[in-house]
């Protein structure tokens, strides 16, 4: 936070690994600790000050990215930015919008599952620290923490930024932390279900979304799903999570 408010920079932070694997809970902790008053307010149970820091759309992210002071930070979890979206109107504001964040200086914070998924603008140019969250031996709660940094030269890929691994961790749930933080979690959770929900029954800004539902119930599988859509299996899963399949023929 002191690099974004004395050196006018924004910072977007980006939390990819599998499904319900902690990317939100550990997002979640990054914003308290961004700003300290924030942590206060769950500990007041002010909880709507948190909440209103916290988008699960990409309208949500832009109504707080015009409406917050500069030097303040804020979540879009679970974003949905695929590379092969990038060309649609829809996701070419996405790219206008983000060029356009440096002047108001945010710490920003975003969970995805797959980082190599993300279109190549913001994985490349906008991000600026990964972190990879995982298990181990079945355990939640680790991290691994990348840095970018751009060099004159290409690597394997051809691209001239280069993701470095800075450190390792392991958190805790958020919801551990307290009584307060517990309420807080179970109110994130009523309202990332209420955001699905409306992703679900959604029909006009990506018909796609139609067309997976559909699939769905017509009883394909998420990987016959992924492949006619062009979306990973992980971003599918997400976006069909509580959708029953069709148990028909197929």
């Amino acid at each position: 936070m002191k690099t974004v408010k004395e050196h006018d920079w924004d910072w977007l932070t980006c939390y990819d690994g599998d499904e319900r694997i902690g990317k939100t809970s550990v997002a979640v902790d990054d914003l308290l600790i961004s700003e300290p008053k924030l942590e206060r307010a769950v500990v007041c149970e002010d909880y709507k000050v948190v909440l209103e820091r916290i988008a699960w759309s990409w309208e949500g992210w832009t109504d707080i990215l015009k409406r917050d002071e500069p030097g303040t930070a804020n979540l879009y979890d679970e974003a949905a930015l695929l590379g092969r979206e990038a060309m649609t109107p829809f996701n070419r504001n996405v790219v206008r919008t983000l060029t356009t964040i440096g002047n108001r200086n945010r710490r920003m914070s975003m969970t995805y599952p797959d980082f190599w998924g993300l279109d190549p603008y913001i994985r490349n140019s906008r991000c600026r620290t990964r972190g990879f969250v995982h298990t181990k031996k079945g355990v939640r709660g680790y991290i691994v923490w990348y840095v970018r940094r751009r060099y004159p030269f290409p690597n394997s890929r051809g691209d001239t930024v280069w993701w470095a691994r800075a450190f390792r961790g392991y958190f805790t749930h958020v919801s551990s932390a307290s009584t307060t933080h517990e309420e807080l979690w179970a109110l994130i959770q009523e309202r990332e279900k209420a955001a699905k929900d409306a992703v679900l029954g959604h029909t006009s800004a990506d018909p796609t979304l139609e067309t997976i539902t559909r699939m769905r119930k017509l009883g394909y599988t998420i990987k016959d799903i992924s492949e006619a859509v062009g979306k990973s299996n992980a971003r599918i899963g997400q976006i069909l999570k509580g959708v029953p399949a069709y148990r028909g023929s197929k």
